[in-house]
């Protein structure tokens, strides 16, 4: 509730400004006290931008072409991994086939989920091709999943005991018991490409 007393305000640069008074300012504020200079209008501001956002992304190569062997898909995941942490990325672990990848990393505050995968897909992509001697594409589309700080260990290991998930396993199948997990909707005909 609002008192209906006005309050002077008096700034560092020696003007003075009415502002109404809050019944008990330390209840809206705590950071506010009768000896905090917030009362004489030097309000203190974080000077910081704080987040923690852990995704795991999850794409394959295109039309699932099972072309990255085990020394390149090694090579990729390195190549990978430096260059999200050139993004700000924190890399928790990188794995996958010979057909697709997964990622465990946090998202940088500075960059949307979208760029950040494109990025990643067209550089490392740039580099495979380099590094084949031939044609190379990922998938146009993705996948990105939010995982809490209580989940990490367990997506860790998930990632990295990829291949031998597969050995039962597609990765039609896995991206599929991911969307339905997370209650992710989508359309069958524009899922594949």
């Amino acid at each position: 509730m609002y008192n209906k007393e006005i309050v002077i305000v008096k700034c560092a640069n020696g003007t003075s400004h009415e502002k109404p008074r809050v019944n008990d300012q330390r209840e809206c504020n705590p950071r506010i006290t009768t000896n905090n200079r917030a009362l004489k209008g030097h309000i203190k501001k974080m000077p910081q931008s704080l987040s923690k956002i852990i995704v795991h992304i999850v794409f394959s190569t295109k039309h699932r072409d099972p072309v990255l062997n085990n020394e390149l898909m090694h090579r990729v995941h390195g190549y990978v991994a430096v260059s999200l942490k050139d993004f700000g990325c924190d890399v928790y672990k990188i794995g996958g086939t010979e057909d697709h990848i997964h990622i465990a990393c946090s998202l940088p505050r500075t960059i949307t989920v979208a760029n950040l995968v494109k990025d990643i897909k067209v550089s490392s992509c740039k580099w495979i091709i380099d590094k084949l001697d031939h044609g190379f594409a990922w998938q146009k589309g993705y996948g990105v999943f939010s995982v809490s700080q209580s989940h990490l260990e367990k997506l860790q290991e998930y990632v990295e005991n990829q291949i031998e998930h597969h050995g039962t396993m597609s990765f039609k199948e896995e991206l599929l018991e991911l969307l339905q997990k997370y209650k992710i909707a989508y359309d069958d005909k524009y899922l594949w490409d």
